[in-house]
């Protein structure tokens, strides 16, 4: 689950509905961290949803209130400085808008030195000097009047925006703030006591903090708190009242709220399993800007779970969410565009270039699959060292097929030297990973007796863990010793519904397998016309990997074509 991060108070007073749009801040000619850098930028499509939900007026309002600033009016000029930023009956202007509230800071008002703040800070190629006013006016409006005004500058020692990084100043006057009933400095302050920013770390006081925000409407605050008693950090777990403070949240309109309660909809978390309305909120979620949550409803789209099955709409959300930097989108629209899936014209390049956009964002699965198309040679040159390399990346990161699939090169065969010792120690770390792949692989190992005692009857065991979690080569292997009688009694018949099974899972041998035993009548009835459609669907299955230039896939499907030749002869 996530949490949010520290938020900013972003003081606009508005009066209804327009359209504008605020410049963001382009590269800034002061060095800035990353997390300030990200920050600034979204203080700036905030002040742009305001102007686009808050403010109203046209060129004779602006007139007016032009009018009332010159006269003297504070508030003349705050409102003024609000249509100049959001382009209202002129262009928009955050300078001019910054002058017209900070002559209305110059006669006392607090909000207007908040709104000179804002704008400020909102500059494109913000320099120095402009982060340096930022400072001065928030500065000014903490010390008239709003806990706001100091939570601000906070944020500001926090990220050493206009002042030297001070976590402990920045924690002093967040205090101050909260103890003046600002709802998003307690969050702050709260936020930094469960980090131990600024001051010491103190779960139980953060869950305090976090309560007394959400109960004055943080909904920040209340997604953090529902952490906190998800995890049982600072006070007694509860999965119940951790979805009521995710709902809360969402309610509230803050997407990491709805993203966390999609998910326990999602495995029946605290609430009933309710994969429909998983979907609802991670589409919300999606909409208020959580891409995680956009590949997660990608995924009901593609599965048809929670959601009608729409590949032309999953892909949609794979593509917004991986130009978003979301790397398990980025993979999701690889596997689009390997296999030619729901229709998507097949580009194994693209999809290459999209796995690796997923591995360097550290998803393990794209680490996999480009792994497995340089080991291929797939729509890639091909590359075993890097295939490893790949592997290993995945398996450090702890996921079971890349500690697989580097087992199955260290196995032999592959151009390396067979290390069949560290084979099985790979495949074990996969197998209890919960990799169905990985259980398999080892079953062989059990199956040979390489790197481990000869134990087949061991070995039947991994294979029907793997064939139960869904692994068809775990189906196929587990059906060959059936059919010999390896380990477990001989059952022809049983042997054919693993085959079938590991057919259904696109397993080309598993196809094939299916096709000999119909032909010959092995455990079923002989069946010509249903053994060539088994081959004929592992010929479907080769043509692909043919095609995206897997050499042994060309020569299997020779074989292929030339076995439904045979079997359409036969009476």
């Amino acid at each position: 689950m996530k949490s949010a991060l520290f938020a900013f108070f972003l003081l606009v007073a508005g009066c209804g509905a327009h359209t504008a749009n605020v410049q963001a801040p382009a590269a800034a000619s002061v060095n800035l961290t990353p997390e300030a850098r990200g920050f600034i930028h979204d203080m700036a499509t905030k002040l742009t949803v305001q102007c686009k939900d808050d403010v109203k007026g046209d060129a004779e309002t602006q007139k007016l209130l032009q009018k009332g600033c010159d006269g003297g009016d504070a508030k003349g000029c705050v409102d003024a400085s609000i249509l100049a930023a959001c382009g209202v009956g002129q262009r928009a202007d955050l300078r001019q808008a910054e002058k017209l509230a900070t002559l209305a800071c110059d006669r006392g008002n607090a909000d207007g030195c908040m709104d000179a703040g804002a704008y400020a800070l909102a500059l494109p190629n913000a320099t120095s000097a402009d982060f340096a006013r930022v400072v001065h006016s928030f500065d000014r409006a903490c010390t008239v009047s709003s806990g706001a005004a100091c939570d601000n500058i906070a944020i500001l020692y926090k990220l050493g925006l206009g002042v030297p990084h001070d976590d402990a100043r920045a924690a002093k006057l967040l205090v101050s703030a909260c103890d003046k009933a600002n709802a998003n400095a307690c969050y702050n302050l709260a936020f930094f006591t469960e980090h131990g920013t600024g001051v010491a770390h103190d779960d139980a006081a953060a869950a305090a903090l976090y309560t007394k925000a959400c109960e004055a409407r943080s909904y920040e605050a209340c997604t953090n708190l529902g952490l906190m008693y998800e995890n049982g950090r600072g006070v007694a777990a509860s999965i119940n009242h951790a979805a009521e403070l995710y709902e809360k949240g969402c309610n509230g309109g803050f997407s990491v709220a709805c993203n966390n309660l999609a998910k326990f909809y999602d495995h029946g978390r605290g609430v009933g399993k309710d994969p429909s309305k998983a979907a609802q909120l991670y589409a919300r979620a999606c909409e208020r800007g959580a891409v995680d949550a956009c590949t997660s409803v990608g995924v009901a789209f593609e599965t048809g779970v929670g959601a009608p099955q729409d590949f032309a709409k999953a892909a949609q959300l794979y593509t917004v969410a991986c130009d978003h930097g979301e790397p398990a989108a980025c993979n999701n629209l690889g596997l689009f565009l390997e296999h030619g899936k729901g229709g998507t014209t097949p580009d194994v390049p693209r999809a290459s270039t999209l796995y690796k956009r997923a591995c360097d964002g550290q998803y393990a699965g794209g680490c996999v699959n480009l792994g497995v198309l340089f080991q291929a040679g797939k729509g890639v040159g091909r590359d075993l060292p890097r295939a490893i390399a790949l592997y290993k990346s995945a398996c450090d990161l702890g996921d079971g097929f890349g500690c697989s699939n580097l087992g199955f090169v260290y196995v032999g065969g592959q151009g390396m030297p067979a290390d069949f010792p560290r084979a099985v120690s790979l495949f074990e770390k996969s197998c209890k990973a919960d990799n169905a792949l990985g259980c398999s692989n080892l079953g062989l190992l059990y199956a040979n007796g390489k790197g481990v005692a000869f134990d087949i009857t061991h070995a039947g065991q991994l294979f029907a863990k793997a064939c139960d979690a869904g692994a068809a080569i775990g189906c196929k292997n587990l059906g060959v010793l059936y059919h010999e009688g390896q380990g477990v009694t001989q059952d022809l018949g049983r042997a054919a519904t693993l085959f079938e099974k590991a057919c259904d899972g696109s397993l080309v041998e598993g196809c094939a397998l299916a096709g000999d035993v119909y032909a010959e009548g092995r455990g079923v009835a002989k069946n010509i016309p249903k053994a060539t459609t088994f081959i004929e669907r592992a010929a479907t299955l080769l043509q692909a990997d043919c095609n995206a230039g897997v050499a042994e896939s060309c020569t299997q499907l020779a074989q292929a074509k030339l076995r439904i030749k045979e079997l359409k002869l036969l009476p």
